[in-house]
């Protein structure tokens, strides 16, 4: 079998099917991909390409962009172990693509195929989703919208924040401060008030 391969370059046909892959995990089976020698097996694989170009042939391929393997941040969740921003950022953006899946084969309605066992074993989650792009922003930024607490206290903050930038500017503008200061700006650095003539305040 390995002289057929290697004869009919199956690396490189493998190689240029790994380019059109979307995900990495799609990409790595099928530069590992092997030909089936069990003629039913054959068959079968047959059948549901077959009936992936027809889909494709007769409502455009759905978008796979986004999708990313998930499975050891979830296990850990079901373990109860917590995540990090950026794995709950991955798992809302698989879930938007399953939606997407699953949105493009409702245009395939009435259309029995043997690849209905895959459809049927996506499960989309719109409210987790939701949940967790409307509490994330990035990576490294929580958003306000994440719990009633920290909306709470950011709010504070700022609300404290504008009180001493007030309390500051009226003490930089002040006839007795004035004459010592270079500018009459108070910025801010790494967290604290500062001005330029007598450092941090």
């Amino acid at each position: 079998m390995e002289k057929y391969c290697i004869a009919l370059e199956l690396d490189k046909i493998l190689k240029m099917l790994s380019d059109t892959a979307s995900s990495h995990d799609a990409k790595e089976m099928a530069l590992n991909i092997k030909p089936m020698t069990d003629y039913f097996e054959v068959l079968s694989l047959l059948d549901k390409t077959e009936a992936a170009y027809i889909f494709i042939a007769k409502f455009g391929a759905p978008s796979f962009h986004g999708l990313q393997n998930v499975n050891n941040a979830l296990s850990r969740a079901n373990a109860g172990g917590s995540l990090s921003a950026g794995e709950l950022l991955k798992i809302a953006v698989t879930l938007k693509v399953i939606r997407g899946i699953l949105t493009w084969h409702e245009k395939c309605a009435g259309m029995e195929t043997s690849l209905d066992d895959l459809f049927n074993s996506l499960y989309p989650n719109k409210y987790l989703e939701d949940k967790i792009t409307n509490a994330i922003i990035s990576e490294t930024e929580i958003s306000d919208n994440a719990s009633p607490e920290l909306k709470e206290i950011r709010r504070k903050k700022r609300h404290f924040e504008h009180k001493i930038r007030e309390q500051l500017d009226s003490m930089i503008h002040s006839n007795h401060y004035s004459k010592f200061l270079r500018d009459g700006i108070v910025t801010q650095r790494n967290g604290r008030f500062i001005q330029k003539r007598f450092g941090r305040i």
